[in-house]
């Protein structure tokens, strides 16, 4: 699960931040995206890569869980997906908002 965070910095959330709805992931991963459109540089913004191995998971409540826990206290917008190669003009195009919750 790919997760994108704008508006809280460019500072990762720590591992522990996503355990969550009774599940951790097998891995984490954040990364402060670079070359970031000046608009949302001055904000901020963090990808997270969440793997979880077992791929029967039902993740919807932990998808509603992180994306609370995201924009809890502060002003930030998140939204999660399960493919993150795109552009961020191509974000709400029919080809990419299929993949993209929150």
């Amino acid at each position: 699960m790919n997760v994108f965070v704008i508006g809280s910095g460019n500072t990762p959330l720590p591992k522990e931040a996503f355990h969550l709805a009774g599940l951790v992931p097998d891995a984490y991963l954040p990364f402060p995206l670079l070359e970031q459109p000046e608009a949302v540089e001055r904000l901020g913004l963090v990808s997270y890569d969440l793997d979880f191995d077992d791929v029967s998971l039902d993740l919807r409540e932990y998808t509603r869980a992180v994306l609370r826990r995201v924009c809890a206290g502060t002003r930030a917008v998140a939204w999660t997906a399960f493919e993150g190669t795109f552009h961020y003009d191509d974000l709400l195009t029919d080809e990419v908002a299929h993949q993209v919750y929150g």
